[in-house]
C-alpha cells in the first residue's frame, strides 16, 4: 500500500481517536464496530463494553426505542437525523447528549452502516432549564409567577368538566408596608419567603401558589366541589397567617385580605383573576383579615360601576357635572366671606350625585385630571365674576385637591392657567388639603404648597385636629388657614348630659388659641345648629360653614346670590332657605 495512503489513514485514525465528541460506528443491525475514547468516557464504560449491542445498554431505557426509530428513519430516508437522549453510567448517574446519526452507503447506494456523533449537552440543558425556571418563577420565593399561573389556569379551565370546579384566590398582605418601612426591604423579603412557605404547606401539591409581585399572592385550586369547600379553602389562607412570623430583626404580625372567584361558564384566566382581584379589594375595604367571594351581588355592583364610568365619560363631554358652592360666613357680621367649591353630577336617571358616589369611579377610570381641571377652572371663573361685581366683601373660593394631585406635576400649571385665563386675583383662590397628605411626604408637599403661596394662592388645612396636630407640627405647616373638623363642632353645645361636650369645647378653644399664635385664619366646619353657631361666635371663631347656613348651592341660586350681594345671614331665617 502506498505510503501516502497509509499516512492518510493514520491521520484519520488520530482525528477520530482524539475528537472531543463521541464517535460510534455500527452496522445496519445496530452492532457497534467502533467507539472512540470520547464516547467511552461519556458512557462511563470501556470501549470493549460498548461494542456489539453493548452501546444500547448505555442508553436510558426510556430513550432506546426513540433512538432506534431515528436509526430506521436514517436508513429509509438516507438523511442525517438528530435527537437528544440520556446516557446512564454504571454508577447510575445520567447525562443528556445530542446524537447525530448519518447513514453510510456502499457503491450501489445501499445503507450498510451508521456513524454517530455524540456530544454531552448536560450543562447546556441545565442552563436552559434554569432560564426556563427563571422565566416562570419568582426569584425571591421560588413560587410560580404570573406567566406560569395564567398558563396553568388556562389549561385548567379547558380541562374542567363543569362550572364551579376551578377556584382562584387573590390575596394581598395587610400591613406589609409597615414592615418594609420600619425594618427595611430585607425584612420584607424575609417575611414574603415565610408567607410563601406557609401557603405551600397549607395546600395540596397539585394546587398552584403563585406570587404576582409585591405582597400579592394567588392560589389556584381545582376539583372544588361545593360552596362549603370554597369557604374552607379561603379560611385556610387566613388561618395560615394567623400566627406571628419570627424574622431576624423582629416578630411581625400580618394578615391577608383575600378575594375568591369560582369559575363560571365562559370565564377566561383574565376574567377570573379580575373577579378575584375585585373581591380582594372589597375584603380590604371591609376591614382586612378576611375573605370575600365574588358573587352575583358583587358582579351587579361592578356592572353598575362600569355603567357609571361610561355615563361619567359622557357627562364630561356635556354639561352634567356642576360646581356648587357652600357658603362661609363671618360670625360677627353673618355676611359671606367665601365659598367652598364642591362638584356634583346631575345624572339624567339617578338625579344629583355627591362626590363619594362617582369620584372613586373617576379615579379608577383615569378621569380625575379632567375633573380636577374643570373644578379649578369653573371655581376661578366664578370667583372672577363675583369679584367683578364689586360686592361689599371680596369672596374667596376654596377648592379641594387630592393627595395624588398634590404629589403630581400638573396642579401648579393647572392653577396658574386658570388664574391667567380668568384674570383672577390669586389671593381669592384657596386650595384645601388634609393633614394626612402632608404627613405622607412632608418635604415634597411643602415644596408644592410653597410654590402656590409664592404666586399668592392661599392654602387651608382641612379636617384639622383629626390627625397629627401639635404646636411643633403647626409651626412647620406652610398654610394660611385651618378648618376645625366637624367631629369637634358636632359635640359643641350638646348639653351637660353629653360626656364629650366639655372636652370638645376645650379642644376647640385650644385650636383657636394655636391659630392666633401662628396668625392663621380659622373656619369651623359642619355647623348645623344655632346653638353651635353662637357658641363658636362666643369663643371667637371668626368664620363658620355648614348646613345651618346652607348646603352647597349652584351659582344662580337666589339665596346664594343674596349672600354674595352682602345680605347678612339670618339665624331665624334658616327654615326659609332654598334647597339645592
Amino acid at each position: 500500500m502506498p505510503s501516502a495512503v497509509l499516512h492518510s489513514e493514520d491521520r484519520y485514525r488520530a482525528l477520530v481517536r482524539n475528537a472531543p465528541v463521541g464517535i460510534l460506528y455500527a452496522s445496519v443491525d445496530g452492532d457497534c464496530e467502533y467507539a472512540n475514547p470520547a464516547m467511552s468516557e461519556m458512557a462511563g464504560q470501556g470501549v470493549e463494553e460498548l461494542l456489539g449491542q453493548g452501546w444500547r445498554r448505555a442508553v436510558h431505557p426510556d430513550d432506546r426505542r426513540g433512538l432506534w426509530d431515528h436509526l430506521v428513519r436514517a436508513e429509509e430516508t438516507g438523511e442525517r437525523v438528530s435527537m437528544e437522549h440520556r446516557l446512564v453510567r454504571p454508577d447510575g448517574s445520567e447525562i443528556v447528549v445530542l446524537t447525530h446519526v448519518s447513514p453510510v452507503f456502499d457503491r450501489s447506494g445501499r445503507v450498510t452502516a451508521y456513524v454517530g456523533f455524540t456530544e454531552d449537552v448536560s450543562d447546556r440543558k441545565t442552563f436552559e432549564g434554569r432560564l426556563r425556571h427563571q422565566a416562570t418563577h419568582d426569584a425571591l420565593t421560588g413560587l410560580p409567577n404570573r406567566s406560569l399561573l395564567v398558563d396553568r389556569l388556562d389549561r385548567l379551565l379547558i380541562r374542567r368538566r363543569s362550572a364551579g370546579e376551578v377556584m382562584l384566590m387573590f390575596l394581598d398582605l395587610d400591613r406589609f408596608k409597615q414592615v418594609n418601612d420600619v425594618y427595611g426591604h430585607s425584612a420584607g423579603d424575609e417575611l414574603l419567603k415565610v408567607v410563601a412557605e406557609r401557603l405551600k404547606a397549607a395546600f395540596r401539591e397539585e394546587d398552584t401558589i403563585a406570587r404576582f409581585g409585591g405582597d400579592e399572592f394567588v392560589i389556584l385550586a381545582g376539583d372544588v366541589v361545593d360552596e362549603h369547600a370554597v369557604h374552607r379553602l379561603a379560611n385556610r389562607v387566613v388561618e395560615s397567617l394567623a400566627e406571628p412570623i419570627e424574622l431576624s430583626m423582629t416578630t411581625a404580625s400580618v394578615s391577608a385580605s383575600v378575594g375568591v372567584a369560582v369559575a363560571r361558564p365562559g370565564d377566561t384566566a383574565e376574567s377570573l383573576i379580575r373577579d378575584a382581584d375585585i373581591a380582594m379589594y372589597r375584603a380590604k375595604s371591609a376591614g382586612r383579615d378576611r375573605f370575600v367571594v365574588f358573587d352575583s351581588q358583587l358582579r351587579a355592583h361592578i356592572d353598575n360601576l362600569m355603567a357609571l364610568e361610561s355615563d361619567l365619560e359622557r357627562a364630561l363631554e356635556g354639561e352634567e357635572l356642576e360646581i356648587h358652592f357652600q357658603p362661609k360666613v363671618a360670625t360677627d357680621s353673618r355676611t359671606l366671606v367665601g365659598v367652598e367649591s364642591l362638584i356634583r353630577w346631575r345624572h339624567p336617571d339617578r338625579g344629583l350625585l355627591l362626590p363619594a358616589e362617582f369620584l372613586p369611579v373617576a379615579q379608577e377610570a383615569g378621569l380625575m385630571d379632567e375633573i380636577s381641571d374643570r373644578v379649578i377652572r369653573e371655581s376661578c371663573r366664578q370667583a372672577a365674576i363675583w369679584d367683578a361685581m364689586g360686592p361689599p366683601r371680596r369672596i374667596h373660593v376654596s377648592v379641594n385637591v387630592s393627595a395624588t394631585e398634590l404629589a403630581g406635576d400638573m396642579l401648579f400649571d393647572r392653577i396658574v392657567s386658570a388664574i391667567v385665563d380668568f384674570d383672577l386675583d390669586p389671593s381669592l383662590l384657596c386650595i384645601e388639603i388634609t393633614e394626612g397628605m402632608l404627613v405622607d411626604d412632608f418635604g415634597l408637599s411643602s415644596l408644592r404648597i410653597d410654590a402656590l403661596r409664592q404666586i399668592g394662592v392661599r392654602v387651608a388645612l382641612d379636617d384639622f385636629g383629626t390627625g397629627y396636630s401639635s404646636l411643633s407640627y403647626l409651626s412647620r405647616l406652610p398654610v394660611d388657614e385651618i378648618k376645625i373638623d366637624r367631629s369637634f363642632v358636632s359635640k359643641l353645645a350638646a348639653g351637660d348630659g353629653h360626656p364629650d361636650a366639655g372636652r370638645e369645647s376645650r379642644l376647640v378653644s385650644a385650636i383657636l388659641g394655636m391659630a392666633e399664635i401662628f396668625a392663621l385664619d380659622v373656619v369651623a366646619e359642619g355647623v348645623e345648629t344655632e346653638e353651635q353657631f353662637r357658641v363658636l361666635a362666643d369663643m371667637g371663631c371668626p368664620v363658620v360653614q355648614g348646613f345651618l347656613v346652607a348646603p352647597a348651592l349652584p351659582h344662580g341660586n337666589g339665596f346664594l346670590e343674596e349672600l354674595v350681594s352682602g345680605v347678612p345671614f339670618e339665624l331665624d331665617a334658616v327654615s326659609l332657605m332654598p334647597s339645592a
